[in-house]
């Protein structure tokens, strides 16, 4: 898989970006001149965790998550998460709000099971080997959890199902890909009504 080399900015309004000259963790000439954010500014960590990066309101969603465990994150998982929205989750889609999941991190509201989930797909993208290994870890980590988890119905459980099954097609478990998405189009499936 090539990692993208212009910024998501550029890439969702399909426009030419153009590094900056002055160094490649500067802001795009192109968000320069339209004078946004810029997805290849190199944010530290703490910052981007700490909300201070202006990024678009969230959708107003039913709060569904609850607190479901104690641990937290450890300071190379939130790189990882962050490496997440950076490689994987770079264009807005209906999976996850950046801004939102970032605010549950914060508040210890997001499930275990589904920022370990998100971590298994980030660590892809560590510079170190060890780092990148750690992958099935997490993954069996998020199925353990989540398995804990499947008789309630939330989004954060689907959220966690499609992550595991994108996982389990990466490394061609087909049995463990089918369960997964499988799980998926259960929950998914509109409960139906006895109009008798």
């Amino acid at each position: 898989m090539r990692l993208p080399t212009s910024c998501r900015e550029c890439r969702v309004g399909k426009r030419k970006c153009t590094p900056d000259p002055a160094g490649k963790q500067l802001r795009c000439l192109v968000c320069k001149s339209r004078r946004i954010n810029c997805s290849n500014t190199v944010v530290p960590l703490a910052s981007t965790f700490g909300g201070s990066i202006v990024r678009p309101e969230p959708l107003t969603l039913p709060a569904t998550s609850v607190r479901l465990s104690t641990s937290t994150p450890s300071g190379q998982e939130f790189e990882f998460i962050n490496l997440y929205f950076r490689y994987i989750h770079d264009r807005p889609h209906s999976l996850f709000h950046e801004r939102s999941t970032w605010e549950a991190l914060r508040n210890g509201t997001l499930p275990e099971h589904l920022w370990r989930a998100m971590c298994i797909l980030g660590c892809r993208f560590a510079p170190q080997q060890g780092q990148r290994d750690r992958a099935s870890t997490f993954a069996d980590q998020s199925r353990a959890l989540l398995d804990q988890q499947l008789d309630h119905l939330s989004v954060e459980n689907v959220q966690t199902c499609v992550l595991l099954g994108n996982w389990y097609t990466v490394v061609q478990d087909a049995d463990l890909q089918i369960t997964y998405f499988g799980k998926f189009c259960i929950v998914m499936q509109p409960k139906s009504t006895n109009d008798q």
